[in-house]
């Protein structure tokens, strides 16, 4: 199979796909087209069949919420800028570690960081995670973030309360972090670890 460049609404799917994908889930039609603003569910079935003939996805026939990214899909080489906090904020500095491979249609806004701490155990990003962000992805309350205050960078969900940003950590021995000048540098949209 060829791989042709992807139309604007491929990729809207094709991104929501690798979101999901990365939080171990598999959407269903529905949540797609709610997701990518695809007013029919025959839209979404031919979006997916294009994606399908054009090798970016596979889907097996007799299972429901069974989207796989096919291993042929292009991936891009995401740089490692460093390490980031999963507890205290630390020093945010950009240096270039090395590239890990992702699944995605366009990588100008990707960039990865090395998980240091365990604030963020309870949802399943854990000291020595690789962490993969998306610059360019507008965040939302709920998302997991990358955030700065000030020179410290800290991976947190985004909160607010009291009409005030608060960076929120999932380990209840952590306190949650309330930035006086907020930063978000990127949405948080895959977590890789090694054995």
């Amino acid at each position: 199979m060829s791989k042709s460049v992807l139309t604007p609404k491929e990729t809207s799917v094709y991104k929501y796909l690798c979101e999901q994908q990365s939080l171990g889930v598999s959407p269903s039609i529905r949540e797609i087209c709610k997701a990518c603003g695809i007013k029919s569910t025959s839209g979404v079935h031919a979006v997916l069949k294009s994606l399908e003939e054009k090798g970016y996805i596979e889907r097996p026939r007799a299972a429901s919420r069974s989207i796989r990214l096919s291993n042929r899909a292009p991936s891009k080489s995401v740089p490692i800028l460093g390490e980031i906090a999963a507890g205290n904020p630390i020093l945010a500095v950009e240096d270039i570690e090395g590239y890990i491979p992702f699944p995605y249609n366009e990588s100008d806004g990707l960039f990865a960081l090395k998980v240091k701490g365990h604030s963020m155990r309870d949802i399943g990003i854990l000291d020595g995670d690789i962490i993969i962000a998306d610059r360019n992805l507008p965040a939302q309350i709920g998302d997991i973030i990358v955030g700065l205050d000030g020179d410290s960078a800290t991976v947190k969900t985004l909160e607010k309360q009291n009409g005030k940003i608060v960076f929120m950590p999932h380990n209840s021995d952590f306190s949650p972090i309330y930035p006086q000048n907020p930063i978000i540098l990127g949405k948080v949209i895959g977590n890789f670890r090694k054995y």
